[in-house]
């Protein structure tokens, strides 16, 4: 490393099981010291486990041809097996574990902004992180517990880089001192119980029981120094790959390429080496057939789903009978008037109607981006009961994908750039209708033997959607924008002297652009052709808060107020969170029975996994494993089940 650690330390010196994957990890001033963090690695192994080690794998670094290192190995009995040069490829899990612990240190480091100088307890907390995580030869089983024959509770993991709280001892302050002093949390001790926290004031490493953690902060070291380098050498590093346990036959039949217990791998990466890539003659260990996506997963239906609210009346009847019917009473006032503004519909005898369809009031409640209720009443007609044969592939709209947001919002930050966001007020009603549809209104107005005969698209008609996207599309193009391919609501508009991107999701607009005048155009532009309101700086898109600091450089992008939203829901605001999404141990078995038990438990239980399930979608790739586990048992949905959804997720 080029950048010395708080140790003085320049390498790292790895070394592998190659049996239960464990790893462990020294780390070295010289490359000189291999030689005596080997005997020390080796005495441990036989008398703490036991165990002898048998074989040793390394490529030929002048470190393991050297006669100090023959002999070490020669008078314990090992028998020391070479790669041949330019072949790292023989000894592939070491070398490939080296990368692997390398890039999590890196990652550790970047998303708390750590100093550079301690890499080396980014190097030990990937390390303790993928012993207790990772896989081994055994299925179900961690590195960390074939190793040590013990159990771990990965509940005690804690964020790297975590700003935390160290109790002081009285015997170590004053009266009027303060009992804790600030620090940030970089790794654990392996032999005592405690936490490796770095004392920023101290510009040191103190070992500490008592520690109050705070997780969630957001952590930025502006007081440290951070020692310069060039970062353009990776860790010039050591690796040994090893096997010291005792396979027995009954452990070896459970798997078809268990390991040979009586030999010992080592590996060494050569002495420049910088960074060991894949292989391309490496055999790969799994197919890498690319699967198409259920269509369980798409984003629209997913956030259409989860975004229903329990607490929104179903009827006009019963909204105007609630404890907040005014609000909705002048939601439906403005409903009208903005369908009348826009010349929506006429009305005509109904005895001279055909084939007329129904309505009704569809009732939101949304949240701006202070968090405070928004009514909105929209009327929708049930297009359902269109008896006019349509084509799927005319009622086919595309609505943007989360990983094109995602990418979106990225790109601005890259460049540095705001993204604003705009509504379209009645937005389908811009689409224009090609057959004729008659429809009723519904309750709450007094037209008695009239019908509308609809002019313009209306919410619910089965091509409404197609065509606003259709009538959208065409107003973009006509300025010069430019549709994906890849996504058909993604928009640009490159020139020499300006970029501007468009994001559309059904009314809802994201834009951002390096050129005020191209901006102030296209809004202008949409304007004159729709209703557009201004909703200025991007906050709150799909459910998705988002927060935009140009000057750092920085978009952060959660899901909160959504979250916040379904433990209300569920009663679960007042709970004590959980570090984890589920416990490894978790006994799916009490999930299992042969029948559902409640029509209502098991909407429930659809509607709370479905509601995690865009969450993980969105900002939550953690839930992921645990959605799936739950979403396996929707079919016998039961109270046990619902009640484990909420305490192993929420």
């Amino acid at each position: 490393m080029e950048v010395k650690s708080l140790g003085n330390s320049r390498y790292f010196f790895l070394l592998k099981d190659d049996y239960s994957h464990f790893r462990t990890v020294y780390f070295l001033k010289h490359k000189d010291e291999v030689y005596e963090k080997l005997e020390n690695f080796i005495a441990k192994i036989e008398n703490i486990y036991g165990n002898k080690i048998k074989v040793i794998r390394s490529d030929n670094a002048k470190e393991f041809i050297a006669r100090k290192f023959e002999s070490q190995l020669e008078k314990k009995g090992i028998i020391h097996q070479f790669t041949v040069p330019y072949n790292p490829e023989q000894n592939g899990k070491a070398e490939r574990e080296m990368r692997t612990i390398v890039e999590a240190a890196r990652t550790l480091m970047f998303a708390k902004d750590i100093p550079k100088n301690l890499w080396s307890e980014a190097v030990n907390t990937a390390v303790y992180v993928l012993n207790r995580t990772g896989t081994s030869l055994i299925k179900d089983k961690t590195p960390f517990e074939l190793w040590s024959n013990k159990q771990f509770d990965i509940n005690s993991l804690k964020v790297f880089g975590s700003e935390v709280y160290v109790y002081i001892p009285k015997e170590k302050r004053l009266k009027l001192d303060p009992k804790s002093q600030k620090g940030l949390f970089v790794g654990y001790c392996e032999d005592t119980k405690g936490y490796r926290i770095y004392m920023t004031n101290l510009n040191d490493i103190t070992i500490a029981r008592d520690v109050i953690f705070l997780e969630k902060s957001s952590n930025v070291v502006d007081q440290i120094i951070q020692v310069p380098y060039d970062d353009t050498k990776e860790i010039d590093s050591v690796s040994i790959e090893k096997s010291s346990k005792k396979t027995s036959e009954q452990e070896l039949s459970e798997e078809s390429e268990a390991v040979d217990s009586n030999e010992e791998y080592c590996s060494v990466s050569e002495e420049d080496n910088e960074e060991v890539e894949d292989q391309k003659n490496e055999e790969p260990r799994r197919s890498q057939r690319q699967r198409k996506t259920p269509h369980w997963l798409s984003d629209y239906k997913i956030n259409f789903m989860c975004d229903v609210n329990d607490d929104e009346p179903t009827t006009y009847a019963e909204a105007i009978k609630r404890y907040d019917s005014k609000n909705w009473q002048e939601a439906v006032k403005n409903e009208f008037k903005v369908l009348k503004d826009n010349n929506t519909w006429i009305e005509v005898d109904e005895a001279n109607a055909r084939n007329i369809i129904d309505s009704k009031f569809v009732f939101k409640i949304k949240k701006n981006d202070k968090g405070d209720n928004q009514y909105k009443a929209r009327i929708v007609a049930k297009g359902f009961q269109q008896k006019d044969h349509i084509d799927d592939k005319d009622i086919y709209t595309p609505v943007a994908k989360l990983t094109t947001i995602r990418m979106f919002l990225c790109i601005a930050n890259q460049l540095e750039l705001p993204v604003f966001q705009s509504d379209v007020k009645g937005a389908f009603l811009y689409g224009d209708i090609e057959e004729d549809v008659f429809m009723r209104l519904p309750e709450g107005f007094n037209n008695k033997g009239k019908v509308c005969k609809l002019l313009k698209s209306l919410y619910g008609l089965k091509k409404s959607a197609k065509n606003w996207n259709l009538k959208f599309n065409s107003v973009m193009v006509n300025i010069g924008f430019k549709r994906s391919e890849n996504d058909h609501c993604l928009y640009t508009k490159i020139t020499k002297t300006s970029k501007t991107y468009v994001i559309l999701y059904v009314d809802d607009i994201l834009y951002f652009g390096n050129d005020k005048t191209e901006i102030q155009s296209l809004i202008e532009v949409l304007k004159r052709n729709f209703d557009i309101k201004d909703l200025g700086l991007a906050t709150n898109f799909l459910g998705l808060n988002i927060t935009q600091n140009i000057e750092r450089g920085i978009t952060v992008i959660s899901q909160k107020h959504y979250l916040n939203n379904i433990l209300i829901q569920y009663g679960m605001d007042e709970c004590r969170g959980s570090s984890t999404p589920i416990d490894k141990n978790f006994d799916a078995s009490i999930l299992n029975i042969d029948k559902i038990e409640d029509l209502e438990i098991e909407t429930k239980c659809r509607k709370l996994i479905g509601s995690l399930m865009y969450s993980a979608m969105g900002t939550r790739p953690d839930l992921c494993n645990t959605v799936m586990f739950l979403s396996r048992f929707q079919s016998v949905a039961s109270q046990k089940l619902f009640k484990a959804s909420l305490t192993k997720k929420m």
